[in-house]
């Protein structure tokens, strides 16, 4: 059994591009993607190839695997691909325990006074903007490496 059809679907999906977006991308036309899509018609090598390159995954892999099951690894892979996708070591770094610290003391604090809930929202509102401007700065290094 091939997943072609149903690969073909969930990675334009993915991509948020619509069957003509698609078509466009990797020379056909939507009628095309609309007949591998419904498993009327099946590609050929050459469309498979070009398809296979333009959502960074391998050959093997849209013919053979249900990508959908596998979803995580076909959306960082297509991340990649388009130069979007920022490693989560990365990411993991900027989450600062204080953020959840203090988010876990506002769903478990009783607070006394509507000042003393603000102080606390604006403390997780500094902390974001942080994070923020470190991605910020993470994305500009990563094109700035291209």
């Amino acid at each position: 059994m091939n997943f072609i059809s149903s690969n073909i679907k969930f990675l334009r999906n993915v991509a948020g591009l619509s069957q003509t977006e698609l078509a466009e991308k990797v020379n056909l036309n939507r009628g095309n993607i609309t007949s591998y899509e419904r498993g009327i018609a099946t590609p050929g090598i050459e469309t498979l190839q070009r398809m296979s390159k333009f959502f960074g995954i391998e050959l093997v892999d849209l013919i053979n695997k249900n990508l959908a099951v596998d979803y995580h690894t076909t959306e960082k892979s297509y991340a990649k691909q388009q130069g979007k996708y920022i490693d989560p070591t990365h990411l993991s770094a900027l989450f600062d325990t204080s953020i959840l610290n203090t988010v876990r003391q506002l769903s478990a604090h009783q607070y006394t006074s509507q000042q003393q809930f603000m102080q606390h929202i604006a403390e997780i509102a500094d902390q974001l903007e942080r994070i923020a401007n470190s991605l910020e700065q993470l994305v500009k290094q990563k094109k700035n490496k291209k």
